[in-house]
């Protein structure tokens, strides 16, 4: 995250916009940013859940929602010969299928799930990982480890880092609704 210091603003508690005085920048700082300048640091890795649930394409929706509930989860990584193929989330049942008034027993968790994936390595920047989620407006991230990235080793969610680093999620938010985030063009995001 880049901070701008413009030193001929006035400083408004709540806002990115500068401050007058050295002093005045570190009051900004260590009470605004706090939380999010001590979370720069923190990988994907830190905050992703391992034990991500996984379901074949062939699946019907019916069986993907009871495989849903019972394992309490909003989403599912769909794996067609150990490859991520898609995703299937609760909005894509609600709007691909129930929506539609399609009977859930008849259609395929191919044929509605979201695809491409975008993905993300364990040692990626958290912070960059939400900008990635806050840009594409998707809300799970799956993580790809091993060598060659070819391992489902987790998931990221943008609820989880909400609850675990709300100030973090926040400031980014408001800054992403103010100014469109670039993506780095270095950061290590893929869509398979």
């Amino acid at each position: 995250m880049l901070i701008f210091v413009r030193w001929d603003l006035k400083f408004e508690p709540g806002s990115v916009i500068g401050v007058r005085a050295p002093q005045s920048l570190y009051r900004f700082l260590s009470l605004f940013f706090l939380q999010s300048v001590l979370t720069m640091a923190l990988r994907v890795e830190d905050v992703m859940k391992q034990g991500v649930v996984t379901i074949d394409g062939k699946y019907t929706a019916r069986q993907a929602a009871k495989m849903m509930d019972y394992r309490g989860v909003s989403s599912l990584v769909v794996v067609a010969k150990k490859r991520i193929s898609g995703i299937l989330t609760e909005k894509d049942l609600c709007t691909r299928v129930v929506a539609k008034g399609s009977d859930p027993a008849k259609i395929r968790v191919g044929d509605i799930m979201t695809q491409p994936v975008v993905i993300v390595r364990p040692d990626s920047l958290l912070e960059s990982a939400v900008q990635v989620m806050l840009v594409q407006g998707i809300k799970k991230l799956p993580v790809m480890g091993g060598e060659l990235g070819e391992d489902l080793v987790g998931i990221l969610s943008l609820t989880d880092v909400a609850m675990l680093y709300p100030a973090m999620y926040a400031t980014m938010k408001q800054l992403q609704e103010s100014q469109p985030l670039p993506v780095e063009k270095g950061v290590d995001f893929y869509i398979s």
